[in-house]
Formats: C-alpha cells, sequence, structure tokens
C-alpha cells in the first residue's frame, strides 16, 4: 500500500495546506489519494474530505491503539493509489518527553516515509540548520522536505543549498499565497463547510502544486509493503446488535465525530438516523439511544436556546430511560443554560442541573485516562477508557462518573455526569479503541428496545 506522511516542523508551518495542495493535485492527475489525519482532531479531516471527496480517517496511537491504527491504514489505504498522512503539530511533538503519539511515532509504527513541511520566511542557511536539527535529532524517516512560503525565484536557491549542505532532496514548494489563507478561531480551523470560497482555494492550490510539487518523485517515494493487520475480535463483531436504531446528532454546531465510530456501529447492524438539535422537533421516533456528539454549540447558542421543543424531547428520552451519550458540545447542551465568551446566558435542554460557561483558555486539555468510578453507560466500576479533551468551558456542578489521569502527568480530575441511563462529559473516545464501551452502551440500547416495543420495566 502506497503512503506518504507530510508533517511538519511545529503548529502554523503550512501542514494542512501543503497536505490540501498535494491531495488537490493528484486528484487533477486522476489518482485517488485517501486522506488520513494523525491525532484526535476533528476540523483538518473536513478539509481533506472536501478536496478528496472520500472519507478522512484519524490515526491515533493512544485512542485507538497500534493494532486499530494498522488496521484503519491498511483496510482504507488500500481502496485508493496513495494514502496521504497529515501530521500533527511538531513532527515529534507528542505526549511526555518520548513524543507519545507523535506524527513521528505513528510514522515508525507505520513505516510511513515522511516528508517534513519547512517555512523558509525569514531564513537563509539557518534553514539548513533547523532541517538537520530534525534529521539528526533521533531515528526517523524523513526523506525529504517541502518548502512553504518559497518564492518561485527562490526555489532553487533552497533546492540547492539543501542538497549541497545536508542532501536533502526538496520534493517541491509552495509560495506565498494570502488568498490561499484559512480562517481559524478558538478550537481552531474556521470548519470546512463555513467557508465560502473553499472550493476556489483548493482549485488554486491544486493548480499551484502541479507545477510546484514533484509529483512523480512523491510517488515513487511512497511505494510500500503492505501493513500486517491482525483479525478484529470483539463486542463488535458483525451484526452483533441488529435491529437496534441509534439518532445521532450531525449539523454545524455537533459535528465533532469520527467517521469510523459510525462505522463500526454500523457493521455492528445498527441503523443510524442523523438528526439536528439545532432544527429537528423532535428525535426519530424509532431510536432506541442518542448520541449527541461535541462541536460548537456556543456559536450557535441563540438557535439552540429557541428550539425547546426538542429541549423537551432530550429531557423526555432522559425521563423514560432512553439511553444518552454526549461528549464535549454534547454534554454542554445538556445543561439547563449555556454562558457565551460574551456573557450570554442562552437556554439549553436542562437535563442535568447547571449552567456550561465559556472561558478564554483550554481546560484539561489533552489525552487522559478514564477510569470509572460508578458503573455507567461505557464502563463497569474499574474499567478504563482513552479518551482526549478539547474544550474551553467549564460547568457549574461537580463531575464524579470517571476519575481521569491526564497522560502528561500533570493532574488528576473528575469527569462526567450521569443520571439513570445518560452519561455526558467533556472527554471524547474512539470505539476503534474500546469497542467493548460501544457495545456496553448499545446494550443498555437493547434493553431501552425491549422496553419500549414489548412493555417491559
Amino acid at each position: 500500500m502506497n503512503r506518504v506522511m507530510i508533517a511538519g516542523t511545529g503548529s502554523g508551518c503550512g501542514k494542512t495546506t501543503m497536505t490540501m495542495a498535494f491531495l488537490a493535485a493528484c486528484s487533477r492527475r486522476g489518482l485517488r489519494p485517501v486522506p488520513f489525519k494523525c491525532g484526535p482532531d476533528y476540523i483538518d479531516p473536513r478539509f481533506h474530505e472536501t478536496v478528496t471527496g472520500r472519507t478522512c480517517r484519524n490515526l491515533d496511537l493512544w485512542l485507538m491503539g497500534e493494532e486499530g491504527v494498522r488496521r484503519t491504514l491498511q483496510t482504507h489505504g488500500a481502496a485508493g493509489d496513495v494514502s496521504v498522512v497529515e501530521g500533527v503539530m511538531g513532527y515529534y511533538d507528542g505526549v511526555g518527553p518520548e513524543g507519545f503519539a507523535s506524527a513521528h511515532e505513528l510514522s515508525q509504527k507505520t513505516a510511513t516515509p515522511v516528508l517534513l513541511v519547512v517555512s523558509v520566511r525569514g531564513k537563509g542557511l539557518s534553514l539548513c540548520a533547523q532541517v538537520q536539527g530534525f534529521l539528526r535529532f533521533q531515528p526517523n524517516l524523513i526523506a525529504g522536505v517541502l518548502l512553504n512560503h518559497c518564492p518561485k525565484g527562490m526555489a532553487q536557491y533552497y533546492r540547492d543549498l539543501l542538497w549541497q549542505r545536508l542532501k536533502v532532496q526538496v520534493y517541491g514548494y509552495l509560495p506565498p499565497t494570502p488568498d490561499h489563507t484559512l480562517p481559524s478561531r478558538h478550537l481552531g480551523l474556521v470548519q470546512a463547510g463555513e467557508i465560502e470560497a473553499l472550493q476556489q482555494i483548493i482549485e488554486r492550490l491544486g493548480a499551484t502544486a502541479e507545477e510546484t510539487l514533484d509529483l512523480e518523485g512523491i510517488m515513487a517515494l511512497a511505494q510500500r509493503e503492505d501493513l500486517p493487520v491482525a483479525p478484529r475480535v470483539d463486542a463488535l463483531h458483525p451484526g452483533a446488535f441488529q435491529g437496534l436504531t441509534l439518532a445521532v446528532s450531525k449539523d454545524e454546531a455537533f459535528c465533532f465525530y469520527y467517521e469510523e465510530n459510525l462505522e463500526l456501529l454500523q457493521e455492528a447492524g445498527v441503523e443510524l438516523i442523523e438528526f439536528s438539535p439545532l432544527r429537528a422537533r423532535a428525535l426519530p421516533k424509532a431510536a432506541d439511544g442518542v448520541i449527541l456528539w461535541g462541536g460548537y454549540p456556543e456559536l450557535h447558542a441563540e438557535a439552540f436556546s429557541k428550539n425547546e421543543s426538542m429541549h423537551r424531547a432530550l429531557k423526555e428520552a432522559a425521563k423514560n430511560g432512553m439511553p444518552i451519550y454526549a461528549e464535549c458540545g454534547g454534554y454542554m447542551a445538556l445543561h439547563e443554560s449555556l454562558v457565551s465568551f460574551e456573557g450570554q446566558r442562552w437556554p439549553m435542554a436542562g437535563v442535568f442541573p447547571g449552567e456550561a460557561k465559556m472561558t478564554p483558555r483550554l481546560q484539561n486539555f489533552g489525552y487522559c485516562q478514564l477510569t470509572a468510578r460508578a458503573d455507567n453507560l461505557l464502563c463497569r466500576t474499574g474499567e478504563s477508557l482513552a479518551a482526549h479533551s478539547f474544550h474551553h468551558s467549564v460547568s457549574s456542578e461537580p463531575s464524579d462518573v470517571f476519575e481521569a489521569h491526564k497522560l502528561s502527568g500533570s493532574g488528576e480530575y473528575r469527569s462526567h455526569r450521569a443520571t439513570r441511563r445518560v452519561l455526558a462529559g467533556y472527554p471524547h473516545v474512539h470505539f476503534a479503541g474500546c469497542p467493548q464501551a460501544a457495545a456496553r452502551f448499545l446494550t443498555y440500547c437493547r434493553t431501552y428496545h425491549k422496553e419500549r416495543t414489548h412493555g417491559l420495566d
């Protein structure tokens, strides 16, 4: 399976733009690139999907485990001509002094060659020192570099410089392109669907990259053997939960989900019905359970606050024992109110007492291990889950379902709240890394299905 990683020297160096440019150029040549994203990011994958028309899947060593990552990359990458993996942060940046779950570790675990994106802005010979540092820091699979912010007239100068001093090959460049800049906000890039001129940006990037990237050289570099993958054996085996129906949120406010979470549920036989918490007046009638994903409820608080019909539907579902699992933004929506960055208080669904309040900084950011302090929809007492938190809001009410141990070693905190069959909290999980948790949730849904269809208590 052909594969290549586009990594960077750090956040903001241009990884996403370079990845989009390469994907677009491949598509213009009639190739079938399959996009992947290193780490837990929800936003960058939507850009890759817009470019290629193909699903972009995450590859996260903490959330999915090494075998889960290899299986996802091999299974889905084999469907195209080349798998293109965008790195995360700087190439070596991960958890702790060893850089766990970094782009570097992912490339090593999957034997994926790496092209390092380096901005040449404001650099001359110092560019060589920077690249040499990445090459010598520790064993790696860096096979060449891609130059960002490089004027056409300077491309040959940098190419010669890096070859003469380091024998490092340059596989292309992107010139300064202010009109290609992707806007950002507090959780990262603005979502792909919100950028009106995105298709024009993609077309310009693809046309530029066809001229400035060595596509043939990169495709030759990408030629690699298939990854050995063990067959999946877990509680989410095909058809295990045939006949169940889940309502899953999907709109501009509740859209942070891993595509593979949905696929694993469907493989287990579950029918998924998408609904918009912002616009739907009720939950789907066939639903045996609800999943409220994270997203940007703070940006759409006014719209959700006015959907009182949905507020009542969620409260009634919880009261009647329908299993509801909510992550991050979904958890925020289940509070009585949400306080925006500006201090405006908006009514929410009111499944849980208290308010979610936006703050200027990230709260409990990063990977964590959740250990259950009590039985809940996902775990029995004492069982653990790999998770990731990325949010600016805080709840006014205490959490007590899980003990969260930060992987960085920087502390512990309590996570999640629960009622009879509702579990909600800020951390996100990936079902590929915890199929038993997804199966436990579906077991509760199956019980509810029997209760509502056969009148059982």
